[in-house]
């Protein structure tokens, strides 16, 4: 393709898909491309800090820089309970939901308190329980797969939490970059990524 091509595209594209661009798929792109890209986002007058955002992008982060994210995550007010007694923690929560044929099941992150993260855990290891059997192969097969995870995860959900934590920084980085000097911000994306 064409790098004039390229460029008419990236002219071409809504505010809102450039700045998806700029913050989950600059790596995929060539140099020569990802600068017609910050040329458009300064062209256009958007947030100036996606410019820095493409740039940090293209590179890895330090482990400093991710333990910097964790430690300011875990300092937010729970976005679950909204209190601040408790450091905040992640763990994996597995839904499975069953009915004759028809299995879905789904394993994601949730960022709250431990006290929150319990009771999320055990609502899901309840609605496992008594929802998960019914679909023919999936739910009888998956279903104990979950119910066993709930209580290996549970017993050592600091160490698991950490890790999920640094994972969640590296794939978010760029959401993180724009909403670290914004409390209610951070909190409020966090709060998105727990909802089901």
């Amino acid at each position: 393709m064409d790098l004039q091509q390229v460029k008419e595209r990236y002219a071409k594209m809504k505010d809102a898909e450039l700045q998806h661009l700029a913050k989950y798929e600059i790596h995929q792109l060539r140099p020569e491309v990802v600068e017609y890209v910050k040329e458009e986002i300064t062209k256009r007058g958007l947030d100036s800090r996606l410019t820095e955002v493409v740039d940090n992008q293209l590179r890895e982060l330090s482990n400093e820089e991710i333990e910097q994210y964790i430690q300011t995550i875990q300092s937010l007010p729970c976005p679950k309970c909204t209190l601040q007694f408790e450091r905040l923690n992640a763990s994996l929560i597995h839904k499975i939901r069953s009915f004759i044929f028809m299995t879905n099941y789904e394993s994601k992150i949730y960022i709250a308190c431990d006290t929150c993260i319990s009771k999320e855990k055990n609502k899901q290891l309840l609605l496992n329980s008594l929802l998960g059997w019914w679909g023919f192969p999936w739910g009888l097969i998956k279903t104990p797969v979950f119910i066993t995870k709930h209580f290996t995860e549970n017993a050592k959900r600091e160490n698991f939490g950490k890790t999920i934590l640094t994972e969640f920084v590296q794939d978010n980085a760029s959401e993180l970059y724009l909403r670290k000097d914004n409390t209610a911000e951070l909190q409020y994306f966090i709060k998105r990524i727990n909802e089901y």
